[in-house]
């Protein structure tokens, strides 16, 4: 009668067992890669959506009429102004919460030239360890614009620091401001 031992069944079906663990521990580690890479992945397209559609507002930005300076506000952590797009005016404005980490668009359309009131209200950029506007007069950049003088600034400048350390910076051009 040939047939296996006690200690020969036991030491196949354990031999079995760790290499089902290895290859179940493979696939699980695999899976957790592609889960971060989607969620990197998600991340990047919605910033990248908001970075696109900041940029456009801004380089379809309106220059304010004598007496509205209130319809552009240029500081270091806010950015708001009113823009012209196919669809009507809208009012934009995005702040820089350096505490939370995050970049805010506020958007509203039609404008009301309210910068306090808004319809949308969306994350840009998360984890963010810095997070600054800059605007260009033709010499010098600064943190901040004064459009009191009925002038708009002719760039401006988002620098912002995500949690890997790398700087990155989107420069725009306001053509109306030439």
């Amino acid at each position: 009668m040939a047939g296996f031992t006690l200690i020969e069944v036991m030491v196949g079906f354990s031999i079995f067992m760790l290499v089902m663990i290895l290859l179940f521990s493979s696939f699980r580690q695999t899976s957790r890669t592609v889960q971060s890479g989607k969620e990197v992945s998600t991340q990047q397209t919605r910033q990248r959506g908001c970075l696109t559609q900041m940029s456009r507002y801004i380089a379809s930005i309106l220059k304010p009429a004598q007496g509205q300076a209130g319809m552009i506000s240029c500081k270091e952590h806010e950015f708001y102004f009113v823009c012209a797009t196919e669809s009507g005016l809208v009012e934009a404005r995005y702040v820089c919460d350096q505490a939370g980490g995050t970049l805010t668009q506020y958007t509203e359309q039609p404008a009301d030239y309210s910068p306090d009131t808004y319809q949308v209200k969306r994350s840009c950029l998360d984890s963010l360890s810095e997070c600054a506007f800059a605007y260009f007069n033709g010499t010098a950049w600064g943190p901040e614009w004064d459009p009191t003088q009925g002038l708009l600034p002719r760039m401006v400048k988002l620098k912002f620091r995500q949690e890997n350390d790398v700087v990155q910076e989107m420069v725009v051009n306001i053509p109306v401001s030439e």
